[in-house]
């Protein structure tokens, strides 16, 4: 199983990523770990915006993919 997430900022920028392990995932993201991506190293989660459960790896990449691509104001909406 593998998810695909949302993280809101503090600057109220939107992350986007998917993991297999999402309390993992999460919590280097939160306290900015070494394992954390650069974007949330420097700009400080505040929470899971939104999150989708997928069946396979290469389901959570196209759908990160997808949702990557969209804009700020359509990824709100989805939100």
């Amino acid at each position: 199983m593998f998810w695909v997430y949302i993280l809101l900022c503090e600057d109220n920028s939107l992350y986007t990523g998917f993991t297999d392990d999402i309390r993992r995932r999460i919590h280097s993201h939160y306290h900015r770990l070494k394992s954390a991506a650069k974007y949330t190293k420097s700009h400080r989660v505040c929470g899971l915006a939104a999150l989708w459960k997928t069946n396979s790896e290469t389901a959570a990449r196209k759908l990160e993919f997808r949702l990557k691509r969209l804009e700020k104001a359509k990824k709100l909406l989805l939100i």
